[in-house]
């Protein structure tokens, strides 16, 4: 029952959290954009219009946890890190050669109900960083960079409120999982290298639509 309620807690804290760190600064600190294929390539493969290769999508979400994990701060008010993340997206297909293959993602918007989508599912397990001395730790300690990014910016959040609850009700568990639901969209600017951005939604969107993507957090216990 106490699981269930830090899970309320942290879903609940992460809109508000987030909009606290992008209002702390007027320029917030923003995440390295990784190189990704320009979705307008895809029409080449027979690619569904309004849709990004699964290929980039996977470029970009891994590099919003690395960006996590390379600004969760150190010391005593660093934030819990990750220990994995399950990514569930929903693809259409498209077709390579004639062949048929689901590597494809719908970006916010694009998809209809009538869209057929499979389901694929990837689980990172991100490694651990080497403990630090004591001396070093202390010269090196300071707060976690507060990133803009949406994604990022929102598992920062919820990590913050499982930090909170575990030192407020003093808990003793050995990890803990927090979903978010996101979305893709495409860079106004057509390049050869189109950034994809990462859309965090709120409950108002349903998680069945075959446009709104998964990804279940589960996190170290704080130190």
């Amino acid at each position: 029952m106490r699981r269930i309620g830090i899970l309320l807690f942290c879903a609940l804290s992460i809109t508000y959290a987030a909009q606290g760190q992008q209002s702390a600064s007027n320029e917030p600190t923003k995440c390295p954009v990784p190189e990704t294929v320009n979705p307008n390539s895809t029409k080449d493969i027979g690619a569904p219009p309004g849709t990004a290769d699964l290929d980039s999508v996977l470029t970009t979400v891994s590099a919003a946890l690395k960006c996590y994990q390379d600004n969760r701060g150190t010391g005593p008010d660093s934030l819990p890190p990750l220990q994995q993340a399950q990514f569930d997206f929903k693809t259409t297909t498209g077709k390579v050669g004639g062949i048929t293959v689901s590597f494809f993602i719908f970006k916010l918007g694009a998809s209809k109900e009538k869209d057929t989508a499979n389901q694929l599912s990837f689980t990172y397990a991100l490694p651990k960083k080497k403990p630090e001395g004591r001396g070093q730790a202390l010269r090196l300690a300071k707060p976690p960079k507060p990133l803009a990014d949406a994604l990022v910016a929102d598992i920062q959040s919820a990590a913050a409120a499982v930090k909170l609850r575990a030192k407020l009700d003093k808990l003793s568990f050995s990890k803990l999982t927090v979903t978010l639901q996101y979305g893709i969209q495409f860079d106004g600017n057509i390049g050869v290298n189109v950034p994809i951005q990462l859309v965090t939604l709120g409950a108002s969107y349903d998680s069945k639509r075959n446009d709104v993507q998964t990804v279940t957090l589960t996190f170290s216990n704080p130190e």
